[in-house]
């Protein structure tokens, strides 16, 4: 009889097959069996934990992508004495995705280009997490200001959302281009409006 540890390791490595070919092939070019394949387990034990592949999207949507966003651009700020510092240091710090990470973009803004306009459910799932991720960034940013670290007259929630569109922006452009010096190029000036925005200290 399969433990609930089993069951968790099931899911998690579908989770894991899963995203890898969605961020591969989209998720209109990958189909349930591929994903299958991609672990030890049968058809049956995927139905045991997903009833379809779009439950398995937004599994993926709302388990890793947004554990991998909180992890990579969120938890980094939670205690930082200079939140809008520690930002700025996120963005340069995605300047080192390398080619592969180039080629692939962003998963979240891969699923929101190809099918949030095709199914509702996914739609929002991928909005909640791009709203969550600019809602982080504001209160980093609101935090930066109490502490007399960024210019008062800034808006933390334009802010944001101008940060995450043009990061977003930015790694479409090296996407399509297949150029990590695309992302750069694309960064340098966000960061260089970013850095004029901070207070002297």
């Amino acid at each position: 009889m399969a433990t609930k540890t089993d069951n968790d390791n099931a899911r998690a490595l579908l989770l894991e097959a899963a995203l890898n070919e969605f961020w591969t092939k989209g998720y209109n070019g990958t189909r349930v069996d591929e994903i299958i394949a991609k672990t030890p387990f049968t058809k049956g034990a995927f139905y045991h934990h997903f009833a379809s592949k779009k439950a398995l999207a937004l599994a993926v949507i709302d388990e890793t992508l947004g554990a991998m966003m909180q992890q990579r651009w969120l938890e980094p700020l939670q205690d930082a004495t200079d939140p809008f510092a520690s930002l700025i240091g996120q963005l340069n710090a995605a300047r080192h995705d390398g080619d592969e990470g180039v080629r692939r973009g962003c998963p979240l803004n891969n699923l929101a280009q190809e099918i949030a306009h095709e199914d509702e459910d996914i739609r929002a799932a991928v909005n909640r997490h791009f709203e969550g991720w600019q809602q982080g960034f504001a209160e980093a940013i609101a935090e930066s200001q109490e502490r007399g670290q960024v210019r008062p007259e800034i808006d933390p929630q334009a802010l944001a959302a101008y940060i995450v569109a043009s990061y977003e922006g930015a790694v479409s452009l090296a996407k399509a281009a297949h150029s990590a010096a695309m992302l750069n190029t694309a960064i340098d000036p966000l960061v260089a409006h970013l850095e004029s925005l901070r207070t002297k200290q």
